[in-house]
């Protein structure tokens, strides 16, 4: 019997150049959520795991 993990978040900074925020940013506002859920989207869709669940 395995233990069921349980999900918590952890604060991140992250430094990225000036365009590959900006792209992000605008990724953010076309779906509706703000920066650091696009992020939290597009970091679990490169390490190939089911879609994060994006917080407005």
């Amino acid at each position: 019997m395995t233990k069921a993990s349980k999900s918590t978040s952890k604060k991140v900074l992250v430094t990225m150049p000036e365009p590959l925020l900006k792209r992000l940013d605008a990724k953010a506002r076309n779906e509706n959520r703000t920066r650091s859920a696009e992020l939290c989207v597009q970091l679990a869709q490169s390490l190939g795991k089911p879609r994060a669940r994006a917080q407005a």
